[in-house]
């Protein structure tokens, strides 16, 4: 989709001078990781929009630490594979139109999983559906109309958007059926100085709103099925992205009659915070021997899904399904981090390989 000049008016002069340009190396591709802390302040306003402007939101206090990985698709299995053959890498930072989770707590269905399928060019990026684990089996969900999240290059003034369309048909395993209609509309708002208190950096700041009108069909126990309308939602994201950083360095999202419900930033990695969901029930398991030489064991009573290990830079170097022993023979000397996702969330824990 073409993108539209918002503020055309403005003299070229003022656009030159200071104003950064993004391009798709400024954002994350396949087996790229971010840490992003959560911050407490919900209060934040994260509208002053317009160029040359400075915002400041140093003050924000971490309670809570998340690291976004985005995957490569080697590592998906077969039926997202097959079904997203054009992807270049999948995240379970996903961000539906839809709660899917809601839905499985007042239908007889057991969602899990959620992850979210994406392609990146010198072009666009663009969200191709997502998938999930309904009932134990892996379901893809195409759209039939592709979300565009960003289109290259990225300019001061720049907006794009569009209707994408999606459909959930969870048959054999319920007779259940989800579509969602909804409509993105993004415009960049703003560009200047953000600070975090992570750092300083030269950005351009984004907008983007979703709107989502959905239906859903249900027959629970072949008594006859019926469609429920499903009320709208609006979500605005705020994002400032810089040159360089692999993606926003601070994101703000609101939901309609809510306000600010999350706020978060790029930072390093802080062994104070807690981690996603479980982070604080780390001692649920244990790791042995530590520091190790060749072999880590884990021992908890949780079920372990999939464990990946980072090094202090943040990238992945080594993934495991569903094991107990992951051998670390050929990692070099040095400190690592262990994250182990789990039927119930993710666990986190230090270790060394000597």
């Amino acid at each position: 989709m073409k993108k539209i000049l918002l503020f055309a008016g403005l003299g070229f002069g003022l656009l030159t001078n200071a104003q950064i340009t993004l391009t798709n190396a400024d954002f994350m591709g396949a087996a790229d990781s971010i840490y992003y802390t959560t911050g407490d302040d919900f209060t934040i306003d994260p509208t002053p929009t317009g160029a040359n402007q400075t915002w400041d939101y140093s003050s924000l206090n971490g309670v809570s630490q998340k690291i976004v990985t985005h995957y490569d698709m080697s590592s998906a299995g077969f039926s997202y594979q097959f079904a997203y053959s054009n992807a270049e890498f999948y995240t379970d930072n996903v961000n539906m139109p839809i709660d899917m989770g809601m839905i499985g707590q007042f239908l007889p269905i057991q969602i899990e999983n959620m992850v979210g399928f994406f392609q990146l060019d010198a072009n666009e990026m663009t969200n191709l559906g997502y998938g999930a684990d309904i009932s134990g089996f892996p379901v893809p969900m195409q759209m039939d109309t592709v979300d565009t999240w960003y289109e290259f290059p990225i300019d001061y003034g720049d907006a794009w958007g569009g209707p994408f369309y999606f459909k959930v048909d969870m048959n054999p395993i319920q007779d259940i059926i989800y579509i969602s209609h909804s409509r993105r509309s993004t415009e960049v708002t703003g560009w200047g100085s953000l600070t975090t208190p992570h750092g300083t950096y030269d950005v351009l700041k984004l907008k983007h709103i979703v709107v989502a009108e959905d239906s859903l069909y249900a027959d629970v126990g072949g008594f006859g099925g019926f469609w429920l309308p499903v009320p709208a939602r609006t979500t605005t994201e705020y994002q400032w992205i810089p040159v360089g950083e692999d993606g926003p360095v601070m994101v703000v999202k609101e939901e309609d009659l809510l306000g600010v419900t999350e706020v978060y930033y790029k930072d390093a990695y802080n062994p104070s915070l807690s981690t996603e969901d479980l982070g604080a029930k780390s001692a649920e398991l244990k790791i042995f021997p530590n520091p190790t030489t060749d072999v880590l064991n884990l021992q908890t009573e949780l079920e372990i899904r999939r464990s990946y290990i980072y090094g202090m830079d943040g990238k992945v170097v080594k993934e495991f399904t569903n094991e107990s022993e992951l051998n670390v023979s050929d990692l070099p000397k040095g400190k690592y981090i262990l994250f182990t996702r789990c039927k119930e969330g993710v666990l986190t824990n230090e270790f060394v390989k000597e």
